[in-house]
């Protein structure tokens, strides 16, 4: 008994410990995260200026820097002219530790999500867990950077959505290093892809790299061209609705000509790759069914919300959705994989009906852009993708 107990206490110690690491690193990247939120979108380098003060332009000490903790000593104002500083700084510090050590209490103590059949779910951290663990705390971190700038400015920068894909793509290839692929496939730990839909995919793919090609070299026409912005503009259309000149079906027919090449290229992809052997073979390689995996639940998550947003505009003449939103969406299936990618995409509009719900109580009428909708989305089904495939299964019949 006195042993039970002391292994217990010994297993919280460890999870309190590491919880609070994590709580530590996440306002430090949370820090981090609010000169992404102030620059990105302005089109200032990262790493262009040291930390400084967006009034007076004073640079800021590190002793006047440091995460969540500074700001209540200076008292929300800058030392050098006395501007306010935006209580969002603070938030976003803190809101970024909880994301973090909540996340290690999901995954690894609580047990959300299945790693293995051990008893210690701290030790699946050090088995390899790490990996996830980072892979979703990236993710959640770029996903509280596009929300942030999407309700300051109604704009989700491309770059942000590019480096989130990428850094999926890749932590998915790499998943087998660190962790057994028949652990990855019987718990779906990392998206992974099937030898049915592979060749699909790599079609796939391959279409968005012609379509590109195609864009760059003229032959395809940018949609809304002239309107330059390093972001892509939200559902608000507050830019494009200075432009009357354009016209927002003619636009989005140019988006559906590029998206021919995809989905030529993809249909090219399964019917002549597929059958191969010695694609089967290739395909079967753990790194590259993760990859694969991953790159599918990009091209469904963008796919998704790429053709919501064409038919919306057809049908109601006025832009619906933004290509910002296309983009986070396909960032967002890197990581969970396309079957969640599309739960999402469907649950994402009950967030938004509560927070419509809590404006109708409060009587207050702002009008919020999607992308922090698909944000919160994102992160409840994928923490809680186990017992969200349980609960569709029990009420709908649905087959995880």
């Amino acid at each position: 008994m006195i042993c039970s107990w002391k292994l217990i206490c010994g297993d919280w110690l460890v999870t309190a410990g590491i919880m609070l690491y994590m709580f530590v690193v996440g306002a430090c990247a949370g820090s981090f995260l609010n000169v992404v939120i102030h620059r990105l979108p302005r089109g200032v380098f990262l790493s262009e200026r040291r930390s400084f003060c967006t009034s007076c332009g004073k640079f800021i000490p590190l002793r006047e820097n440091l995460p969540l903790i500074s700001w209540f000593m200076l008292r929300g104002k800058c030392r050098g002219c006395g501007a306010r500083i935006s209580p969002r700084y603070v938030i976003i510090e803190f809101l970024t530790a909880a994301f973090l050590a909540l996340l290690y209490y999901f995954y690894f103590s609580a047990g959300t999500i299945s790693f293995s059949n051990s008893q210690t779910n701290f030790v699946d951290f050090f088995a390899g867990g790490w990996w996830l663990y980072l892979s979703h705390a990236v993710l959640f971190c770029c996903l509280i950077a596009a929300s942030a700038i999407d309700l300051e400015m109604y704009l989700i920068p491309m770059s942000l959505c590019i480096f989130a894909a990428i850094f999926g793509l890749l932590t998915a290839a790499a998943a087998p290093f660190f962790i057994d692929y028949w652990q990855i496939t019987e718990f779906q730990i990392f998206p992974y892809s099937s030898l049915r839909f592979s060749g699909l995919i790599a079609g796939g793919g391959a279409g968005i790299l012609a379509a590109n090609i195609l864009l760059d070299a003229g032959i395809i026409k940018p949609s809304y061209e002239g309107l330059e912005l390093e972001a892509e503009p939200a559902e608000t259309q507050e830019n494009i609705s200075e432009n009357p000149g354009f016209n927002d079906r003619r636009e989005v027919l140019k988006e559906f000509v590029f998206l021919i090449p995809i989905v030529l290229f993809a249909l090219a992809g399964w019917k002549l790759l597929t059958p191969l052997q010695s694609w089967q073979n290739l395909a079967a390689n753990p790194h590259l069914s993760c990859l694969l995996g991953a790159a599918g639940g990009y091209l469904t998550g963008a796919g998704i919300v790429w053709l919501t947003r064409i038919l919306g505009t057809l049908a109601f003449g006025r832009e619906a959705m933004g290509l910002g939103d296309v983009h986070l969406m396909g960032a967002i299936g890197v990581f969970c994989g396309a079957l969640p990618s599309i739960i999402i995409f469907f649950a994402a509009p009950f967030f938004g009906l509560a927070f419509t719900v809590i404006q109708l109580i409060t009587k207050k009428n702002k009008e919020i852009p999607y992308g922090p909708f698909l944000s919160l989305a994102a992160v409840f089904v994928i923490i809680f993708r186990e017992a969200v495939f349980e609960w569709l299964s029990n009420t709908m019949g649905f087959a995880g």
